[in-house]
């Protein structure tokens, strides 16, 4: 037998399961998954005597924006739909100015307005 071909050894633990755990990382871990607070429809293990107590209502924030659980570093898309003369008036605007893009062009107008807005709706 003299081309024998060696079987690689398999291992039933995925990689890194066997690495011992960077404190510096849980940490971080734990900070992050703690800022989230409890999943959607899940309740934190209560005693029961809180548990059968109904959950005081809180007032309800004044703008959508001021609510609990709303934040700011998580970022939404919203697709704009332009007529192709608007579209080539806007990329021309863009290319002939400072502006880094078209999307940041269009989220400083936009945000301009939006607080002009709401300043008027006070």
């Amino acid at each position: 037998m003299p081309d024998e071909k060696k079987k690689p050894s398999l291992s039933m633990t995925p990689p890194g399961a066997m690495a011992t755990p960077d404190p510096e990382k849980e940490k971080a871990k734990e900070a992050f998954i703690s800022e989230a607070g409890p999943a959607k429809g899940k309740t934190e293990d209560k005693p029961e005597q809180e548990a059968s107590k109904p959950p005081k209502k809180k007032a309800p924030a004044p703008y959508p924006w001021e609510a609990p659980g709303v934040d700011a570093r998580v970022i939404k898309a919203f697709n704009l739909r332009l007529s192709e003369p608007d579209f080539l008036r806007l990329k021309y605007l863009v290319e002939k100015s400072n502006e880094k893009s078209m999307h940041a062009f269009c989220a400083r107008v936009v945000m301009e307005a939006v607080s002009k807005g709401i300043k008027d709706m006070k």
